[in-house]
């Protein structure tokens, strides 16, 4: 028997394919993601197995990964990936964990961003996604919420040193940042 994130995404699979043949967006069955999720895990006595956010569906849809590699990567091992993330220090007290939007690289915002905040007093750290850049592994949504945690200890500096800043996707990691470390500047 399947678990309940198991039969949506068997029902939003064969949404997703007639979609594509005929032109409506999931209009055809009248499903809308919003709506059966929560149905689908609240109506389950079932533990799904596996992480709702890490599902490929998910991945193929909000993850845009290309590779850009970058030169003087700052790597960040994350277990079953390595980021490669780039840190700009200027010698300033504050610095800034910069997460991109999901169609985007590091090295999109090198060299002038990067600049800029030195400008501004602060040092900058642009947080790479797995399978982005010059990152191993695939971008998995839920996995990558614990990406933060490593990202926080290859920055090593004092929470109160640092501020979170997301674009368009990115937002979700920074939120992810400051709810897991509370003490950050902001």
């Amino acid at each position: 028997e399947r678990c309940a994130c198991s039969a949506f995404f068997a029902e939003f699979n064969s949404v997703s394919r007639e979609s594509a043949q005929t032109g409506y967006i999931f209009q055809r069955r009248q499903i809308s993601i919003t709506a059966a999720i929560p149905t689908a895990f609240l109506t389950s006595d079932r533990v799904c197995p596996m992480s709702f956010a890490d599902h490929d569906i998910i991945s193929a849809r909000y993850f845009f990964p290309r590779q850009q590699p970058l030169a003087d990567a700052t790597l960040v091992d994350v277990g079953e990936a390595t980021l490669a993330c780039y840190f700009a220090d200027f010698g300033h007290d504050l610095t800034v964990v910069h997460f991109h939007g999901n169609g985007e690289t590091v090295a999109d915002y090198l060299p002038g961003f990067a600049q800029i905040f030195g400008h501004l007093g602060a040092n900058i750290f642009f947080a790479e996604y797995r399978g982005y850049g010059g990152s191993s592994g695939t971008p998995r949504l839920g996995a990558m919420l614990d990406d933060v945690a490593a990202i926080r200890e290859a920055l090593g500096r004092d929470d109160q040193q640092v501020a979170v800043f997301g674009r368009s996707i990115g937002s979700i990691y920074a939120i992810e940042y400051a709810s897991r470390f509370p003490n950050i500047a902001g």
